[in-house]
Parts: C-alpha cells; structure tokens; sequence
C-alpha cells in the first residue's frame, strides 16, 4: 500500500513547501488533529534529498513564543516578553527551519497571536 505522502497530490504539497522555504519564504503549516500521518518525516526526507537545514522541533513549555523560538537558538531570553521584530533582528533565527509540535493545543492562541505579528513585522 502507497504511503498517503507518496501519492501524486500530497507529495506534490510537500515539494511545494520545500521548494517555498528553498526560496527562503516563511511558511506556516497547520494541520488539522486528525490529517494523515506522516507529513513529518516526509517533509524532512524531502529536505533531506535537497540539501536544506534540518527541521528542528521547538517544544512549547508555556513561555511566549519569541522566548521559545530564542531559547532553542541558543539564547537565553531576557524574562520579559519580546515582540516578533526583536526576534528578526537575532541573526542566530535566521535560515531556521522550525517545527512546533501541535498537540500543544493549549500554546496555540498565544502561537497564532505571534504568527500575525510575525507576518506583519515582515511584510511591513
């Protein structure tokens, strides 16, 4: 039995995504709670095939977003809570290819709320 990722229309969407972050677009992906299994693996073999940085999981461990984001680059955020244009500034985020695990349903408004400004913030 063919993998569902492997089929013509899936495996079409995981090549877009890999070819949108290739071109350095930001791309947010949300699933719903019950989508086929198997887009993660097939989307960091796919990056794998194109030589691209390696997805890394970002946990949600109840501090704001920008915080998470900076604790897993490596940096120790300060305890306030910092705005998506600090982050864009931390040369340490860029060309981060970041996965937030969904079963954090409870992290998931104050995740949306930093997406919007995030966008904002980069598209003026």
């Amino acid at each position: 039995m063919t993998d569902f990722w492997q089929l013509p229309g899936p495996a079409r969407f995981v090549q877009d995504v890999t070819e949108d972050l290739r071109a350095g677009q930001n791309v947010v992906l949300v699933f719903p709670e019950h989508a086929p299994d198997g887009w993660l693996p097939s989307l960091r073999n796919r990056l794998r095939m194109l030589n691209l940085p390696t997805l890394k999981e970002v946990q949600t461990n109840g501090r704001p977003p920008v915080n998470e984001i900076l604790g897993h680059c490596g940096i120790e955020p300060p305890t306030r809570r910092l705005r998506p244009a600090e982050l864009c500034s931390v040369s340490a985020f860029s060309g981060r290819f970041l996965y937030v695990r969904g079963d954090a349903v409870a992290a998931w408004p104050s995740w949306r709320e930093f997406l919007v400004e995030y966008d904002h913030e980069i598209t003026g």
